[in-house]
């Protein structure tokens, strides 16, 4: 009999090699549990003690908000203040770093807890690149960007490099290539070429902030190439196979029908800005008429945007050509801004917008 404590790792590698496990509790509040995990001939004794994990994922922090403070900024048709409170007040929040953990897209589709922002972490990405491009005054090309989420990815703190889409678009792209069945994480090789053609058409996009930027660039005051360069260096990775890289990128593909009934803001205290940390959130509840909420992390994302600066200021331009941290990340922070406000006025137009602070 082997013996593992590392939960996370041997339940990942039973989901990927379809094996079974069954979990028997030891503690009477349910916190902590043992079992026997059988993966093909070997077997495995796995141990968790799972009591206050939320705040043993991260030592030494002085981020522990007592309460939360709703405030309702805009009225609109959708969830009510009540709804929205019961939602928040229900929860015990995980709380991450924000610089270790992936950003998940402005989407009330998606079903588990997640840091959110404007196109996930791609949308970050092409933030940056678009500001890259605007202090430079240099046009990016293909090579420049597939170089640029190559190092990136090999560098960058989180685990995964996330962007979604949906099965609307997929379905979209096996009408316009007139295929079936279309794996849109490993297709066949001779379609690769004809999905690099038609990948980065906004019809073939299922992430709103992102289809939006390349359909009113002008809204945006952007040059929509930058978007199409990065579609295209994301999918030339994530379909090759000797690439190593692939590994962390996560293409969420959404399924169903936006649904979303409001817009939440997430705000912490400064403990939790000093510490780097802020509470994972769920869009989605679960149930076909689960609460649907686009979900917006203000200040966690405002980390993510500094590791992005360093980045592009340090590696990329070796602090040359007038390209500081501070002038990247305050451009950064202002574009973002700026496409907040304008992706939010499309998809949550009609919609009441709420403002959570974790104080």
């Amino acid at each position: 009999m082997k013996f593992a404590i590392l939960l996370g790792i041997i339940v990942q590698a039973a989901i990927e090699l379809n094996t079974n496990i069954g979990l028997e509790k030891t503690d009477d509040d349910y916190q902590k549990f043992e079992s026997n995990l059988q993966v093909y001939d070997e077997n495995y004794k796995i141990a968790c003690d799972c009591s206050d994990v939320a705040v043993k994922k991260i030592e030494g922090v002085k981020c522990h908000p007592s309460k939360i403070k709703l405030s309702q900024d805009k009225e609109g048709e959708g969830a009510s203040y009540e709804t929205v409170s019961e939602k928040l007040s229900s929860k015990n929040f995980t709380y991450v770093k924000s610089s270790k953990n992936s950003f998940g897209c402005l989407d009330g589709r998606i079903n588990r807890e997640i840091l959110g922002t404007p196109g996930g972490d791609a949308g970050e990405f092409i933030l940056a690149l678009l500001v890259f491009e605007d202090i430079t005054e240099k046009s990016l090309d293909q090579d420049d960007v597939d170089r640029y989420l190559e190092d990136w990815l090999s560098l960058m703190d989180s685990e995964h490099f996330y962007m979604c889409t949906d099965d609307y678009s997929i379905s979209h792209i096996e009408r316009e290539l007139s295929v079936e069945g279309l794996d849109i994480m490993n297709p066949r090789k001779t379609l690769i070429d004809d999905l690099l053609d038609v990948i980065s058409d906004p019809n073939n996009i299922g992430d709103s902030h992102i289809k939006l930027m390349l359909e009113y660039p002008e809204l945006y005051s952007i040059r929509p190439n930058v978007i199409q360069l990065f579609i295209k260096a994301f999918y030339k990775i994530l379909w090759d196979e000797a690439n190593i890289l692939r590994n962390y990128l996560f293409l969420d593909v959404l399924s169903g029908s936006h649904n979303e009934v409001g817009f939440l803001e997430i705000r912490t205290n400064q403990e939790c800005l000093s510490d780097e940390v802020a509470p994972l959130i769920t869009p989605k509840e679960p149930g076909k008429h689960g609460l649907s909420l686009f979900v917006n992390h203000l200040d966690a994302v405002n980390i993510k945007r500094r590791r992005l600066a360093e980045f592009f200021a340090e590696k990329i331009a070796k602090n040359k050509d007038g390209i500081t941290i501070e002038k990247m990340h305050s451009r950064m922070n202002h574009h973002g801004l700026f496409f907040l406000d304008i992706t939010g006025s499309y998809i949550a137009k009609e919609l009441p917008f709420y403002t959570a602070f974790f104080v």
